[in-house]
């Protein structure tokens, strides 16, 4: 019966497995920890095995993270048409996407949000999304109008205004738009491009994302 199963499985499943059981080494130290006391001879080094699998941990859950989001790079920049002005083997964060109107314009749009830049497609009668122009986010402001949905984005003098489907969703552009502002004031006062990519993923990647 096992090798049955065994036989059923794939590569993947295997290789995963060891990654799988630092969670278990985790509780099982926790557990021991418990009902020794801290005069035991064992105890000093229980606490440091917790400790060392604790930070095993972390930096497993950080590369984690860095797959999906190369993956949800991938994803994006796969589903685009038209030539974009940017490599996808460039280290970048994805963020959001969701769909937009241009002001004044009856062709729908779609916004996918990184955090150095904002891309715009349309969306054609097939329902592809083509590249259209992109906004680097250090070059831009935004900010909410006074009529519903609507918010507006400045490059140097040239301001172009769009429309969501709701206040709130506007807003959270808005607002996503100002974080990545943030971040990229603290890559500039960082010493490298790697203290950028460790604050972009600890104040971003805690909100979902949003498809």
């Amino acid at each position: 019966m096992a090798d049955a199963a065994f036989k059923k499985m794939q590569l993947s499943s295997f290789l995963i497995m060891p990654i799988q059981r630092i969670p278990r080494y985790q509780m099982l130290l926790r557990e021991l920890i418990k009902y020794t006391t801290p005069e035991h001879t064992d105890y000093k080094s229980l606490t440091g095995a917790v400790a060392q699998i604790e930070e095993i941990a972390d930096i497993l859950d950080k590369r984690k993270k860095e797959v999906e989001n190369i993956e949800s790079v991938f994803t994006v920049f796969n589903s685009i048409s038209g030539a974009l002005p940017l490599r996808i083997a460039d280290p970048r964060s994805y963020i959001r996407e969701g769909p937009i109107l241009k002001a004044g314009h009856k062709k729908k749009r779609y916004f996918f949000l990184f955090d150095d830049v904002l891309l715009v497609c349309f969306v054609n009668s097939a329902g592809n999304k083509v590249f259209e122009e992109e906004f680097w986010i250090k070059e831009i402001e935004a900010e909410g109008l006074s009529d519903p949905g609507l918010l507006q984005i400045a490059k140097g003098r040239v301001k172009t205004k769009w429309t969501a489907a709701t206040p709130n969703e506007r807003d959270s552009w808005v607002r996503d738009l100002h974080n990545m502002k943030k971040v990229l004031a603290k890559k500039l006062e960082g010493p490298s491009r790697g203290s950028f990519r460790a604050a972009s993923m600890a104040d971003l990647m805690g909100s979902p994302k949003r498809r």
